[in-house]
Parts: structure tokens; sequence; C-alpha cells
């Protein structure tokens, strides 16, 4: 990335109240009375935009589809930028993404040890690509499994393979 290509302080906190601009119209037209907050997220290159609304389980949806769809939109169309790096933009609400990780890495954590108990794959379906990282990520440490995604689109699977038990083949 030359230098011409990164943004500046300021051009990334522009970019940060455009999106928080974005978010709060998107709200105010799918009719929900919601306040949205700014904030600089975990990494540097981070910005968080914080809801607080009543029905807060409406604009999450079913495994966090509308809070991924709020996201992907208010990026769009906040991060209309060329060819620049600009800001991550997370949109969370009552730290939805923070308690979901947390219970995607429970439950792998389970399903390894359930791998290895029974020395057999496990298979899990329908996961969306970022809650399949965090199940990658969450297993990568433990010698004892591999995990493995197979399938195209929405038929896309991930495994979780036993290794302590594997014989090489000669």
């Amino acid at each position: 990335m030359t230098e011409s290509q990164s943004l500046s302080a300021a051009e990334a906190a522009a970019i940060g109240r455009k999106a928080k601009e974005v978010l709060a119209e998107i709200l105010n037209l799918m009719g929900v009375g919601a306040e949205v907050e700014l904030k600089v997220g975990e990494k540097t290159d981070e910005t968080v935009l914080e809801i607080r609304a009543e029905n807060s389980g409406l604009l999450i949806g079913r495994k966090g589809q509308t809070l991924e769809a709020l996201q992907y939109l208010v990026s769009r169309i906040a991060g209309e930028r060329g060819a620049m790096e600009g800001p991550h933009v997370i949109v969370d609400i009552e730290n939805y993404r923070q308690r979901r990780r947390k219970s995607l890495e429970d439950m792998a954590l389970r399903l390894g040890e359930k791998a290895k108990r029974q020395r057999k794959t496990v298979t899990v379906d329908a996961l969306s690509a970022a809650d399949r990282r965090i199940i990658h990520a969450a297993l990568q440490a433990d010698p004892w499994v591999t995990t493995k995604s197979l399938g195209q689109g929405s038929y896309r699977r991930l495994l979780i393979i036993p290794e302590g038990d594997r014989r090489k083949k000669d």
C-alpha cells in the first residue's frame, strides 16, 4: 500500500461519521427508534457503531443475519473511497458480536472434545463465513483436531476432524 492510498486520521474519522449518519438513516427508514454511538474498535483500523434500541432482537435477526446485512450496507455506502484503505466498519448491538463469538468458541471446544472422544469427524452445518472463521481460530491451537470447510455457498459446512488416532497410509 502506498502512502497516497492510506487514510489520514481525519479522513478515517470522516468515514466513521458518515457511517454513523448512514446507519441512523437506515434505522429511521426501517421505523426503528434507535440511538447510534460511534466508538473506536479494538484494532486501530476498526470503527464500531453501537446501536441502542428497545427491539434489539429485530435488528440482530436470526443468528445475526440482519446485523450482518446492516453492516454490509453501511460499509458499502460509507466506504466508497476507491482504492484507498479505510477503517473496517463494525455494527453491533448490546455487545451481540462478543456474546456470539464466545458462544461459538464454546461450541467449537465442545465439538472438538466430542470429535476426540468419539474418534469421529463432527460436521457443523450452515454457518456464515465469519462464524466458520471463529471456529477455525478457536480450534487452531488444539493439536489433536483439525478443521476444514467443505462445499459451496449456503451448503458450505465445517468439519472437525480428530487427529490423534489417524494412521498414515503409505
